[in-house]
């Protein structure tokens, strides 16, 4: 099995800016990086909400901005570190933990044990 130094859960908007962060910050310098991502093709099927607090370099991807104090917002990551003996520790912030272990197991071509 290849190693990698970061693997990203989710080549969406989140895990791809992810990823431009890491580089444009030289976090990958010597570095490996593997985005895991099942699509093969993408749709314009996903939205992306963030907090604009500083300038950034990902103006012409928003469609739509509006002022709104309130909203609701279910955040979704994981972590995946590799361990000894092809095991995984994954740390995830859902409200689906088991789904998570589902597509990192698929993804990784490992039996799922959730």
């Amino acid at each position: 099995m290849k190693e990698f130094d970061y693997t990203i859960i989710g080549g969406g908007c989140s895990g791809l800016s992810l990823a431009y962060e890491l580089e444009i910050n030289n976090q990958l310098q010597k570095k490996s990086l593997a985005i895991i991502e099942p699509r093969d093709k993408y749709q314009k099927d996903k939205t992306w909400s963030f907090w604009r607090v500083f300038d950034h370099n990902f103006d012409d991807c928003v469609r739509k901005s509006w002022g709104q104090e309130h909203f609701y917002l279910e955040g979704q990551a994981a972590l995946a570190l590799p361990q000894d003996d092809q095991e995984m520790v994954v740390h995830s912030s859902t409200q689906h933990p088991s789904e998570i272990q589902h597509k990192v197991a698929d993804m990784l071509g490992f039996a799922s044990h959730a």
